[in-house]
């Protein structure tokens, strides 16, 4: 169905880029032209419109954390990633304030003893080196937020709504002793955070 929406786009597209054409270089056909060129690119909004929805709103795959998938690294499935401050993300109110945002392609990947991720650029870090993982949960989102020992950005994952990749992720942390915020471990034990 994407493919079919980013086709007609393009078609869409073509159709706009020959009327203009077609008013520059014969003015007898300008005012049927000018009817038609409305009605192509309001076409054109709603089909970027459903694009965008049908993208957005897709569920992602669920993800299977094994041991043999480990030793190469498990590709987490993720809506968007965002870099954010470790202060301002302790001050936060009801949101995480983010200086970088990728929702193109997002990155996580773990591994035996470390991760890697991108919002931007593509960074590493230990599992060791990891201070500790919270969750935060917003309208239409669920987040995970890592916080490093040894930088003051933050890493934060959008898993959209899809809790259950999310908690294979936190019980992935937990096995291999990254601390978890009294939410995180809430939402491994019952399934609903208390507290964040």
């Amino acid at each position: 169905m994407k493919k079919k929406l980013i086709l007609a786009c393009l078609t869409l597209v073509v159709i706009d880029l020959v009327l203009v054409l077609l008013m520059t270089t014969k003015p007898e056909i300008e005012p049927q032209c000018l009817v038609l060129l409305p009605l192509v690119n309001f076409a054109f909004v709603i089909l970027i419109i459903v694009l965008f929805v049908a993208f957005y709103f897709r569920p992602l795959p669920p993800v299977s954390i094994t041991p043999e998938g480990l030793m190469q690294g498990v590709k987490i499935p993720l809506k968007a990633a965002q870099g954010s401050l470790k202060w301002l993300y302790r001050i936060r109110t009801y949101r995480i304030p983010a200086f970088s945002h990728n929702s193109m392609n997002p990155y996580l990947k773990l591994f035996n003893d470390h991760i890697e991720y991108r919002v931007v650029f593509k960074g590493k870090s230990r599992l060791d080196n990891i201070e500790s993982v919270d969750i935060c949960d917003l309208l239409l989102t669920s987040n995970m937020v890592i916080l490093f020992k040894d930088t003051g950005w933050i890493f934060v994952a959008n898993f959209y709504k899809d809790t259950e990749n999310r908690l294979k992720v936190l019980d992935f942390f937990k096995q291999n002793n990254v601390p978890l915020s009294v939410a995180a471990q809430d939402l491994l034990t019952t399934g609903e955070p208390k507290s964040s």
